[in-house]
């Protein structure tokens, strides 16, 4: 015949590992939330040169648009300086009491 063990016992025998494996996935938990933490901290520090090198590039990329919006208002204006002396030119070279051409 076999010999029965009573049910009491084998909880015993069991706790130690259930407690040991339950110590060993906590461990490795944060094990893992720290190895992870570390990354992102990498990461952080990487995104923030990114955002101030963008920064640095927006800003000189807003004084080349100043400068062009300068030279703009410049070509324009002789622009119009230039029409208005071909039209003093046309006009000195149209007979008199003529404003437009046949």
């Amino acid at each position: 015949m076999e010999a029965m063990i009573p049910a009491g016992t084998a909880a015993p025998v069991l706790m130690p590992a259930v407690l040991v494996l339950g110590g060993v996935v906590v461990i490795l938990g944060i094990l893992l939330t720290y190895v992870r933490q570390q990354a992102l901290q990498e990461r952080h520090g990487d995104l923030h040169q990114r955002v101030t090198k963008l920064e640095a590039s927006v800003t000189s990329i807003g004084e080349r648009f100043d400068g062009l919006d300068r030279t703009l208002e410049v070509i324009c204006h002789d622009g119009k300086v230039n029409r208005e002396l071909l039209t003093l030119i046309i006009r000195g070279h149209m007979p008199e009491g003529k404003d437009t051409c046949p």
